[in-house]
């Protein structure tokens, strides 16, 4: 089953996309900006966002504008919310898009995070943590807003459950299975967010784009690069894939419904285990510690430091 065309109309909405400058999030972008959408890039080149909101701009009525941040540095997510705020002080959708397979080797980010989990993982936190007051205003405003979280169909791998105090894989590290990690990540923490956004009119919600050809493995050795690339004509082009994160973000069809898992413009089955509600809560608390944050971070919109 594949995605049909989104019916929505995002007259006079604003919607942001992090990871925007190719691939999935760049086609979703344009889509978003086809319904009406006012679409806020976030990227982390200049150039590569500039390009990007030009081919959007080609997508839609409204000027989309431009935000720059690597969701890998706390301080760079700090600054790119800020400014966000202070131009859109309502933000209907927040489309959490930006991610990357993983290094060949186990890297650390300069706060001594691995590199994968502080992409994939807090940087979707850190985006949701600053963009919180902006989201709540408007599901105030208008009773909805929405947050998409891209996942992966690789969550569901049995490594990326193994050794809850081991997040990053200090011991055992290898690219995929932190991948893979990092998108479980995903699932749970949009699990967690849900329940305690419930009754807020915030809708939060994960979706795996599917097996899509995008820059995704750019971090890989060259022969998973010319392996990735012979797998190009079995992939879903970036347009396609990225259908089920505008069905996610503007589909009439998800009103109300949150804490679900898409693929393919349609709910679909997550990971499901026994203690996973305990792994819930270690993540979500980890995650604020990572971040520097009291856990009820919702209830009171605080900053990350």
């Amino acid at each position: 089953m594949s995605c049909p065309p989104i019916q929505a109309d995002l007259q006079g909405k604003t919607v942001v996309v992090t990871g925007a400058s190719s691939g999935i999030g760049l086609a979703a972008a344009q889509q978003l900006a086809g319904l009406g959408a006012l679409v806020l890039l976030v990227c982390r080149s200049r150039e590569r966002g500039e390009a990007a909101q030009a081919q959007v701009a080609e997508a839609g009525a409204a000027t989309p504008q431009l935000f720059l941040a690597d969701l890998a540095e706390p301080e760079a997510v700090r600054r790119v919310c800020t400014d966000i705020l202070q131009a859109h002080p309502r933000i209907d959708a927040l489309l959490n898009n930006a991610g990357f397979m993983g290094y060949p080797k186990r890297t650390l980010t300069e706060e001594g995070i691995e590199a994968t989990l502080a992409t994939n993982h807090l940087g979707y936190a850190r985006m949701c943590l600053g963009l919180m007051p902006a989201l709540r205003a408007a599901a105030s405003a208008s009773g909805e807003a929405r947050i998409a979280n891209v996942s992966s169909a690789t969550h569901r791998m049995a490594s990326a459950r193994r050794n809850w105090s081991d997040w990053a894989f200090a011991e055992g590290y290898a690219p995929m299975r932190a991948y893979a990690r990092s998108k479980l990540m995903n699932v749970v923490f949009t699990r967690e967010l849900a329940r305690r956004l419930q009754g807020s009119g915030i809708a939060v919600n994960a979706l795996h784009p599917g097996m899509v050809y995008t820059g995704v493995a750019r971090t890989w050795p060259r022969w998973f690069r010319i392996l990735f690339e012979v797998g190009r004509p079995f992939m879903a082009s970036p347009e396609k894939g990225a259908r089920t994160s505008v069905y996610v973000v503007a589909s009439p069809a998800l009103a109300g419904k949150t804490g679900g898992f898409y693929g393919r413009c349609r709910e679909e089955k997550s990971a499901h285990w026994s203690g996973e509600e305990e792994a819930q809560r270690l993540l979500w608390t980890d995650t604020a510690r990572w971040m520097g944050v009291d856990e009820n971070w919702t209830d009171t919109s605080e900053m990350a430091r």
